[in-house]
């Protein structure tokens, strides 16, 4: 369900995507408001295990900039949190894992994506066990990191999209794949090479 936003109908909240449509992210088409949708998985994912894999494209936005903060997927459990996002400040993805509170402890994971062009698709993995955390982009390993705390609670609610800092700005979402296990880098490939042929070929970009 759509809980911010004005965007409500699937007319407007969708748009080409690499295999059907994509979810449209950020700014709503009448910029009036950050569009964030919730979704209620049927059972936990797993903090202890798992992988999460979508395709992205920056509508109107590149790598370098950074003035704009884009929130792609996150899970949640309370304090509990799993953030798949670029930072206004910067030009990098990041993963971020662990308990956001003032005694809590959060360990990040980023990869440099600066090259990233407007109207272009990308494929993002983050994956992690008890002790590791993995970042993929495009097929390839970024970088890893040990965890700095142990697992928390299991994440019982996503969203796609959210206001955290800066303009949104828009981004397109496709392809979400989540997983209760942590993928190989074998398996990341796999998942990349699916629809990385249509992402090279391209589609239209959207109109905002």
């Amino acid at each position: 369900k759509v809980i911010r936003g004005t965007d409500k109908t699937s007319d407007a909240m969708l748009s080409g995507g690499l295999s059907g449509k994509a979810l449209l992210l950020g700014n709503s088409r009448d910029k009036k408001a950050v569009q964030t949708v919730e979704y209620v998985p049927s059972a936990p994912l797993s903090a202890k295990e798992g992988s999460v894999s979508f395709w992205v494209r920056p509508n109107d936005w590149d790598g370098k900039d950074h003035s704009n903060f884009h929130h792609f997927f996150g899970a949640m459990n309370g304090a509990e949190r799993l953030v798949i996002y670029k930072y206004c400040d910067n030009s990098r993805l990041s993963f971020l894992l662990g308990r956001l509170a003032k005694d809590g402890v959060v360990t990040t994971i980023g990869a440099d994506i600066s090259k990233w062009e407007k109207n272009s698709w990308h494929h993002v993995c983050a994956v992690w066990n008890a002790k590791f955390m993995e970042l993929y982009v495009d097929g390839k390993k970024m970088a890893e990191v040990p965890r700095k705390a142990s697992p928390g609670s299991d994440f019982t609610k996503f969203q796609l999209g959210e206001y955290w800092h800066g303009n949104p700005g828009s981004s397109s979402l496709d392809e979400l794949r989540i997983y209760g296990k942590k993928l190989s880098a074998e398996d990341v490939l796999k998942d990349y090479l699916l629809h990385a042929a249509k992402a090279v070929s391209g589609s239209a970009p959207v109109s905002l």
